[in-house]
């Protein structure tokens, strides 16, 4: 259950990437609602190559492994602040830079479809 927080972080901020940017541009498109749900499926596909690629590294990287450690049951805050980490963080930082390219390409190339 604790992943959640950092797998949730990346779609929220596609959502709100495309939210935006369809809020900017929703005049300019004779089907708007087309461009926001591709541009939503577009930023998830590049999430999912991103994610890919940052496993790879974790893969190829020497140091692996995991440290066990016996605690009390943290509360949800404490959850959310231990899983948002340097990756996922990471992770959403280049989705956003990534996709920005990505959403400009698609609303040049939209109206040509």
């Amino acid at each position: 259950m604790q992943f959640l927080v950092a797998i949730a972080l990346p779609f929220v901020a596609c959502l709100m990437l495309v939210g935006v940017t369809s809020a900017m541009w929703w005049r300019t498109f004779q089907t708007p609602w087309q461009f926001a749900i591709l541009g939503m499926l577009v930023l998830l596909g590049l999430h999912r190559l991103v994610q890919v690629v940052a496993e790879a590294i974790k893969l190829a990287s020497p140091v692996q492994g995991y440290f066990l450690e016996a605690r009390a049951k943290p509360n949800f805050l404490e959850i959310a602040r231990e899983n948002l980490n340097i990756e996922a963080l990471l992770v959403t930082a280049v989705v956003v830079v990534a996709g920005i390219p990505l959403l400009l390409w698609l609303r040049s190339a939209l109206p040509k479809l």
